[in-house]
């Protein structure tokens, strides 16, 4: 029971820690985690990888971050962060593999001018072979059902 209720408090300090940090902190880790990695593996069901968004976006993603959370409002400087972080795809001495749900591609989250350019961004990036990018389509036959992205 001890170790429970220590294990809570550590939770909530840790979730405190990262609202008051914000959201480059957190944008800051994966460029060096990213960055020390030879192989990437992703999985996403809900939206494009962070490792792929455009700059728009990628803003309108952490901004629904920024006030769901309550976090500091530093999402230009989290933007710039993210943003920072696809200069890894042009590193050809790393391998990634990324799947992404259909759904993913579809939901109407923000404007449409911006899912099509991530859309023909993220085109560009297969055709580039950046990032081993496939799409688990939508009537793929599957074992169990994807809960989140990893």
């Amino acid at each position: 029971m001890w170790l429970a209720r220590r294990s809570g408090t550590e939770d909530r300090v840790r979730r405190a820690v990262r609202r008051a940090s914000g959201t480059r902190t957190r944008q800051q880790s994966a460029v060096e985690s990213e960055g020390l990695s030879r192989h990437v593996q992703i999985f996403e069901s809900v939206c494009v990888p962070g490792l792929f968004q455009t700059v728009d976006y990628a803003r309108y993603m952490i901004q629904r971050v920024v006030d769901l959370h309550g976090l500091p409002d530093d999402v230009e400087e989290g933007v710039r962060k993210r943003m920072e972080r696809r200069r890894v795809l042009d590193d050809r001495s790393r391998e990634f593999q990324t799947l992404i749900w259909e759904p993913a591609l579809r939901m109407r989250q923000f404007p449409e001018s911006v899912l099509f350019d991530q859309l023909n961004d993220l085109a560009d990036s297969v055709r580039r072979g950046r990032g081993g990018i496939g799409i688990v389509p939508l009537d793929a036959g599957l074992t169990t059902s994807p809960m989140h992205g990893f």
